[in-house]
């Protein structure tokens, strides 16, 4: 299980980091606008304090351009960013000729199974449903499911980074189906970290520690 960091706030991004588990940063023009800084400013800085991947979006609208950025995304960082591409039939045909150029690609804004079937066949590396908006439209998680099922019984060589989560229990479905990478907000894995009874029991443990008079100890 590969866990990502959905987020444009570098402070929080560094924060998580420093705990050792995380493998990348994902990222798009929603969560740069958010984050208040320059584009290529935040992408550079979000690399010298992170290690592992960074997925930055391209946001032409059309497969020529879509090349030509992806192409200059990828001269950033080739081996650690990855090029977001939202689904479209001209997004798939710049995912196949970038794929070609060793252009690592990931195919973002999956609703539906029948979209990310597609967008293995054209050869990118990764896939990422959005979980929280295709509840919200009525689709079923469990296509997550059939998404992932697809890739083991094909044999297929890409992963899913499922995105857009709202509550833990839509990360707790997902994970069950045994998908390999998993993109939370900051502020989503604060509700983890921040989980009141494990307070409470650590409070308990403190004073129970206190209380020892004799607690001839290792520090």
């Amino acid at each position: 299980m590969n866990l990502y960091i959905d987020d444009g706030n570098t402070k929080k991004i560094e924060k998580l980091f420093k705990i050792g588990i995380f493998s990348g940063v994902s990222t798009n023009p929603s969560i740069i606008k958010n984050s208040g800084r320059k584009p290529l400013e935040l992408i550079e800085e979000i690399l010298k304090i992170t290690d592992g991947n960074l997925f930055v979006q391209a946001v032409s609208n059309n497969y020529d351009d879509l090349v030509k950025e992806g192409k200059k995304i990828n001269k950033i960082d080739p081996e650690r960013v990855i090029i977001k591409i939202p689904f479209s039939s001209y997004g798939l045909a710049a995912v196949k000729e970038l794929e070609k150029c060793s252009c690592r690609t990931l195919v973002t804004a999956i609703y539906s199974y029948e979209q990310a079937v597609l967008s293995i066949e054209a050869g990118t590396e990764y896939i990422a449903p959005y979980v929280n908006r295709m509840e919200n439209a009525g689709i079923p998680i469990e296509d997550v499911k059939l998404m992932q099922e697809y890739i083991e019984n094909n044999k297929k060589n890409c992963e899913i980074v499922a995105a857009s989560f709202k509550s833990l229990a839509q990360v707790r479905k997902v994970i069950s189906y045994g998908v390999e990478n998993i993109t939370i907000s900051s502020d989503l894995y604060s509700t983890i970290f921040g989980n009141e009874l494990v307070k409470k029991a650590i409070e308990n443990f403190d004073k129970d520690w206190k209380s020892i008079k004799d607690k001839k100890w290792v520090i």
